[in-house]
């Protein structure tokens, strides 16, 4: 059997007596990266120390930094390959490394978040599947929620940032998500609805607007402000500059999660069906409205009511304080 190709991050060395909980996460992008930290951080809290806890993330393209976590793992390992169509034997190969890094220690366990294939059991040789976002929706539940945490350096730039755009009069700050990718038609809001309620806020609230992203829409771009183009691809000056907005309206993304994580009151614009809260945004209530969408056909994007923005927008930063 081919050996698993990983790059493996150790961050402390210590002997757990319950043995090692393996966590792997099949994603598909930024913002399952950034919710993962809820299953992780819950994970750790409720070993209280007696397991020692993996993060193990398939092959992304960014780099993924755990040190931005308030509460890291004991290891990270970062398999270099894409997870396959069925993820059984990727979450196999998983135990089995873990199996011999780690069985001289006690039990070995893996825990995937992600489906298996058609008719697997949830348990199959040391490993158990989870619906990741039923999980994690049960976490929120309970108050976890995903969090993330920028540097010092990256929060002054965007502090110094997010006050040069407020100004003397302290004017919000309002970040705009939209993308024109066709491939993220089905769960992307209508780019004319964000850039008419981008100019309702401006011209309601007296807000600065800043879109978010290299493939903002051309509709969009002409109603901001500023825009935030390149950052780091540990996702600490983005994150910084969103925690230091007041406010962020987008569909479901990686920024949404990310704004969430980071304590900014977020309007999530999400597709017929996911607003019971099952798909986040992952945040209390008093920090999130979701609107769901009106459907169309296949790969045409959400449409949504810009007034209906502009209302969820007032009401959230009317109980921050604006």
């Amino acid at each position: 059997m081919e050996h698993l190709r990983l790059r493996r991050t150790v961050r402390t060395e210590r002997f757990a007596p319950e043995g090692t909980t393996l966590l792997l996460f099949v994603h598909g992008g930024l913002g399952d990266r950034i919710v993962f930290e809820a299953i992780v951080r819950a994970a750790i809290e409720r070993s209280a120390g007696r397991k020692r806890i993996v993060a193990v993330i398939p092959f992304h393209d960014d780099e993924y930094d755990a040190r931005r976590y308030p509460i890291a793992p004991d290891e990270v390992w970062v398999l270099d390959q894409l997870p396959p169509d069925d993820v059984v034997p990727l979450a196999q190969r998983v135990q089995r490394s873990g199996l011999a890094a780690f069985g001289w220690a006690g039990q070995v366990e893996t825990i995937c978040h992600g489906p298996p294939g058609a008719g697997v059991a949830r348990e199959a040789e040391g490993c158990r599947f989870v619906e990741p976002y039923s999980h994690l929706a049960e976490l929120a539940g309970g108050a976890i929620y995903p969090r993330f945490v920028p540097t010092p350096d990256a929060r002054a730039q965007a502090a110094a940032w997010a006050g040069a755009l407020r100004g003397e009069d302290g004017r919000p700050v309002i970040a705009l998500h939209c993308r024109t990718r066709e491939r993220d038609a089905g769960k992307n809001p209508d780019p004319g609805d964000v850039a008419r309620a981008a100019h309702l806020l401006r011209e309601a609230l007296g807000a600065r607007t800043v879109a978010i992203g290299d493939d903002v829409p051309p509709a969009l771009a002409r109603e901001v402000d500023t825009r935030i183009v390149d950052y780091d691809p540990r996702l600490d000056d983005l994150g910084a500059h969103l925690e230091a907005c007041s406010l962020l309206v987008g569909g479901e993304s990686g920024p949404l999660h990310l704004a969430a994580a980071v304590g900014t009151p977020v309007v999530g614009l999400l597709a017929p069906g996911k607003g019971d809260g099952s798909w986040g945004p992952f945040a209390p209530s008093t920090r999130k409205r979701v609107l769901p969408g009106r459907d169309g056909p296949p790969g045409v994007p959400l449409r949504f009511a810009p007034e209906a923005i502009l209302s969820a927008a007032r009401e959230l930063l009317a109980m921050r304080g604006s």
